[in-house]
């Protein structure tokens, strides 16, 4: 810094910004990581109602299109509120059921 205070200003500009960006891809890695969970248990949730509401377990849930598609037109409406309100750009959930177990697995 004594014999170019420029390069130290520079320098030292630079440190603070690579912190507070780090600062701030760690606080939004962690609400995204809390909204994902937030996610999850709704879903759960939505799932559980079905299948109580229906008097099925999970199992009743093979080849049973009519609860598939309620789950998921519930589901729908959790991803799209959290979508809108998360700082995130997509969502997903995995329902590992079948509406058809006639069909040969690819």
């Amino acid at each position: 810094g004594i014999v170019d205070p420029i390069d130290s200003q520079l320098g030292d500009r630079l440190s603070r910004q690579l912190d507070m960006t780090a600062t701030s891809l760690l606080h939004d890695t962690d609400e995204a990581a809390a909204c994902g969970l937030v996610l999850a248990d709704r879903i759960a949730d939505t799932v559980s109602a079905v299948l109580r509401e229906r008097g099925l377990d999970f199992d009743g849930l093979r080849n049973n299109e009519q609860a598939l598609s309620e789950i998921q037109s519930r589901a729908y409406a959790e991803v799209s509120l959290h979508m809108q309100l998360a700082t995130c750009s997509g969502a997903f959930y995995l329902l590992d059921s079948t509406v058809n177990d006639a069909l040969p697995r690819t």
